[in-house]
């Protein structure tokens, strides 16, 4: 992992609590920049969260962080959240986070059991969700 990291080919990211002296408390998930494509630019956000922690807005803060650092600092075209698609809560984090959904791909994959899943595929693209790049003068 931490050779893809370097290479920037995969940008896994840990979620730690933050304690009361500001310091890293406990893990809480991870998330990170995935299966991106530099000659556009684009990626993906995953993420995933310790059973027990919902409804802290840990995940929408995390996907949130890093659709910014893609978009700024990556200059991203494209930023996708991928999901099952009977996944309701992280359907909820793609639309608080102002993703657009852009359809359903049927059965394209397979679930955890080996059954075939459909996909939701969200998406944030520049100039439509996100502001162009200001242009100089």
């Amino acid at each position: 992992m931490a050779a893809r990291f370097a290479q920037r080919s995969d940008m896994p990211l840990f979620i730690f609590e933050r304690a009361g002296d500001g310091t890293c408390g406990r893990l809480l998930g991870g998330t990170g920049l995935h299966r991106g494509d530099w000659s556009v630019p684009r990626f993906e956000i995953g993420y995933w969260r310790r059973s027990g922690e919902h409804g802290r807005g840990v995940i929408t803060e995390a996907v949130r962080t890093l659709m910014r650092f893609a978009f700024d600092h990556l200059d991203a075209q494209r930023v996708e959240i991928r999901m099952a698609s009977h996944n309701v809560k992280s359907r909820a984090v793609a639309e608080r986070c102002a993703f657009t959904l852009e359809g359903v791909l049927r059965r394209d994959s397979r679930d955890v059991q080996g059954q075939p899943r459909d996909t939701a595929v969200y998406a944030r693209v520049r100039g439509v969700e996100e502001a162009q790049e200001p242009t100089a003068t």
